[in-house]
């Protein structure tokens, strides 16, 4: 929100807190997004290898340059590595593997945030939803985003692991 925010400044961050709705505007993605990165997961545990696209690949230009999600193209996507996996693993072991990454991910907020790329995926739909706050519709710069990112999180949370990486460096010296 605080990017959005700085990024559009014609808004306050109450109005664009009750336009935003947080879940609602992430809900299309969880479902296809969680599906398409198990599969990248199937990929390389059964020793393949795959394309980590951006998010972009999967919106479509409507109206005035703004873009919208296209769930199916994600779809397709997620198909064609299924096909690419059944060309040389039987179906068996693709639905056994399949149903042991759905019974530990599933389809939910947390799981979305916590296996989706962040750099390909999450920032490049945040600079989209950034876009239709703003006068202006060109997007933001990644860079643009990166820096307010690092301003704007509390990073209270990574302190143990700042501690424990010093200590690391103390000991070593």
């Amino acid at each position: 929100m605080n990017f959005i925010y700085h990024s559009c400044a014609i808004k306050s961050v109450i109005e664009i807190k009750n336009d935003l709705k947080f879940n609602d505007w992430l809900d299309p993605y969880i479902e296809p997004f969680i599906n398409l990165f198990l599969h990248f997961a199937l990929v390389d545990l059964f020793g393949g290898a795959f394309t980590l696209f951006n998010a972009n690949r999967f919106h479509k230009v409507v109206g005035k340059g703004l873009l919208e999600f296209d769930a199916n193209c994600v779809f397709e996507e997620t198909e064609k590595i299924k096909n690419e996996i059944l060309t040389s693993h039987p179906i068996e072991d693709y639905n056994h593997n399949l149903l042991e990454l759905k019974n530990q991910w599933e389809n939910n907020l947390g799981n979305f945030m916590t296996i989706v790329s962040g750099k390909d995926y999450l920032i490049p739909i945040l600079l989209m939803k950034t876009q239709s706050f703003k006068k202006s519709k060109s997007l933001p710069s990644l860079e643009e985003l990166k820096l307010s990112l690092a301003n704007l999180s509390n990073l209270n949370r990574l302190k143990p692991l700042k501690i424990k990486i010093e200590s690391m460096f103390n000991d070593a010296a």
